[in-house]
């Protein structure tokens, strides 16, 4: 039987890229050769080192990893209607398993089980295809937060999920956008991209800042997933009466949460509510429109070979990596 490259996850730290059967697809399912893939800093590194294991039991090892990627039908079962041989696709959020996801060469997706999918308009390359998975998540983030024209918002995290935020929250018309990180590099994207703010937080003191430059803000969102317990009851100071906070990071520690001062100031703490098949879609629209830059975020290049190392990079070197791709 044919062979494909996989880097397949075996324990904490136990990461191979090894040669694995070309999963054979049925009626139901399809074969797609995987194009472009992205290392999602948070998620993929936290099942690199088994802490995600921890929260998310569902999810078993050895499995095949990569959930942000993109690729071409090349074999489609009878029963597929929606989608051809030769389709261009870009999707997320396939974890588990043995046949096949971003980090392999081949994957098999049954389509009536992920909504999370889309086929790429002519426009949007394969590279911007893998993008539309973490793209997805903030439009949904957005959605969720309750996001209003004129809003004032506060983003914590300048990474590729911060940046994503702060160009959605432009595209919905935020009237201040203010963007806080410790990496110099990713504040001057931010910049770049349109932040009305931005803040080291290394260098000056967070709540002074923002209290100078606006008093108070309508919305929060945590981009960061930060491990440090204090940042809740931190920025909730920063909100208005009344006001929104996005918990969208992942942190991998219980968050100290003042309970008292969200009942006190009336604020609203919500998460991502996902509708997966309709802000894929809409990602895709958006950024063929050119409304949603996501060739800028992009800053390294590894081959399959080298995810391992990619994938230390991208938790070791923030002051360089924004988001790093995996090419084929």
């Amino acid at each position: 039987m044919a062979k494909m490259k996989a880097a397949i996850i075996r324990g904490p730290f136990d990461l191979k890229i090894e040669k694995v059967d070309i999963p054979a697809i049925d009626n139901d399912s399809m074969l797609v050769k995987v194009k472009s893939a992205s290392i999602c800093g948070s998620t993929d590194y936290h099942i690199y080192d088994g802490s995600y294991f921890k929260y998310n039991a569902w999810l078993k090892t050895p499995h095949i990893f990569g959930h942000e990627f993109s690729g071409q039908v090349v074999k489609a079962g009878k029963n597929i209607k929606k989608y051809k041989i030769g389709d261009r696709i870009g999707l997320g959020c396939k974890m588990g398993g043995m046949d096949g996801a971003g980090f392999s060469e081949y994957c098999r997706i049954y389509p009536s089980q992920i909504s999370s999918m889309d086929i790429l308009r002519k426009n949007v390359n394969y590279e911007e295809g893998a993008l539309l998975e973490p793209l997805y998540g903030v439009l949904a983030s957005a959605y969720s937060s309750g996001i209003k024209p004129a809003d004032k918002v506060l983003i914590i995290g300048a990474g590729a999920i911060g940046l994503l935020h702060l160009q959605v929250a432009k595209n919905m018309l935020a009237g201040e956008v203010i963007v806080a990180d410790v990496y110099e590099n990713r504040l001057q994207k931010a910049k770049e991209l349109g932040a009305d703010l931005i803040i080291n937080t290394k260098e000056k003191d967070l709540t002074e800042t923002v209290r100078k430059y606006c008093a108070e803000v309508d919305l929060v969102i945590d981009a960061a997933g930060t491990d440090d317990p204090e940042l809740f009851n931190t920025t909730i100071e920063l909100l208005k009466a009344n006001g929104r906070y996005m918990v969208y990071g992942h942190a991998t520690k219980p968050s100290s949460v003042n309970l008292i001062r969200i009942a006190a100031k009336g604020v609203t703490v919500v998460g991502v509510a996902y509708a997966h098949d309709k802000m894929i879609q809409l990602g895709n629209k958006l950024v063929s429109e050119g409304r949603i830059n996501l060739k800028t975020i992009i800053t390294h290049r590894i081959k399959l070979d080298d995810l391992e190392k990619g994938i230390k990079r991208c938790r070791e070197e923030k002051d360089k990596v924004i988001k790093m791709m995996v090419t084929f």
